[in-house]
């Protein structure tokens, strides 16, 4: 896994201004570090994403550069993303989820297929928990059950972060709709919540209905493909990052451009499958208020 995006986007913005303010290639930085005590080795690491410690240090180059000060305050929002313990901190999860969290957090655009169980971005507290006691954890204790069941929870935070909340575009088996898990009533109250946030103009959800037949989805399994909004220079420079549960490139992080050309091509096959938004609302209420009668 990569650097975190904001550090990768503080260290290119941090190269940038060092080209522009007239001290380009090796020998720049070197004058760079000459007039700022800076080693050229940490501005290097710097521009590559892997940081500094100090933000004293990275205001210094900001005042060396001349960067204007919405610009510099920007950047310096970026040194405190870098440095601050993600909301995930506090739990017991391994380093490359830690990781994959921290670019969902940078994330523009979210694309999830999930052919058989609602998206944890969208679940109900209560069909999270039939799903994490029923997953062969039967030694787990309340606590830990408990835990998990806020992790997932907190995880959704995102959704409602003001003013730059991600768009997140959710395809779903319609085989999601009908298992019950957990009961009528729990299902029910997760179609509501499917519903609800399919109303969000940041949400869209959409049915990939039974009677499609044949679509990528039933060899990709469950995934997810980030997307990442531009630097200040209206540039894209971080590539889509995929996970992927299973299907026909294995369980894992996946980032190079044909692994992700392979899950975006799969999407846009699926999504044109699938119903629109306001056909798969409807089928969303349907199927709950038959639960509900």
């Amino acid at each position: 896994m990569p650097a975190s995006p904001p550090a990768l986007r503080l260290g290119r913005e941090l190269s940038r201004l060092r080209e522009a303010a007239g001290y380009p290639g090796r020998k720049g930085a070197e004058q760079v570090a000459a007039e700022t005590g800076i080693s050229v080795a940490t501005i290097y690491r710097a521009e590559k994403g892997e940081g500094l410690k100090k933000e004293r240090d990275i205001q210094a180059l900001l005042d060396l550069y001349r960067a204007n000060p919405d610009r510099a305050g920007a950047l310096m929002e970026l040194v405190r993303q870098t440095k601050t313990p993600g909301w995930w901190a506090g739990y017991d999860i391994h380093p490359d989820l830690g990781l994959y969290l921290a670019m969902e957090e940078a994330a523009a655009e979210i694309w999830w297929f999930e052919p058989l169980l609602t998206p944890g971005l969208l679940q109900t507290e209560d069909y999270a928990r039939t799903i994490i006691t029923a997953d062969g954890q039967a030694k787990m204790t309340e606590a830990e059950t408990v835990s998990k069941i806020r992790f997932r929870m907190d995880r959704q935070r995102i959704l409602d972060r003001t003013p730059d909340q991600p768009s997140l575009h959710v395809l779903i088996g319609q085989e999601v709709i009908h298992r019950p898990i957990g009961g009528p009533a729990i299902q029910a109250a997760q179609l509501d919540r499917l519903h609800q946030a399919a109303t969000l103009p940041s949400v869209s959800v959409r049915v990939v209905p039974f009677g499609t037949g044949y679509h990528r989805g039933l060899d990709t399994g469950p995934f997810e493909v980030l997307h990442f909004p531009p630097d200040s220079d209206g540039q894209v420079y971080e590539r889509p990052t995929v996970y992927a549960d299973g299907g026909f490139a294995g369980t894992g992080y996946f980032g190079k451009p044909e692994e992700v050309a392979k899950y975006t091509a799969a999407f846009d096959e699926i999504r044109s499958r699938a119903l629109g938004e306001a056909d798969s609302r409807t089928l969303l209420k349907q199927a709950m208020e038959v639960l509900r009668a």
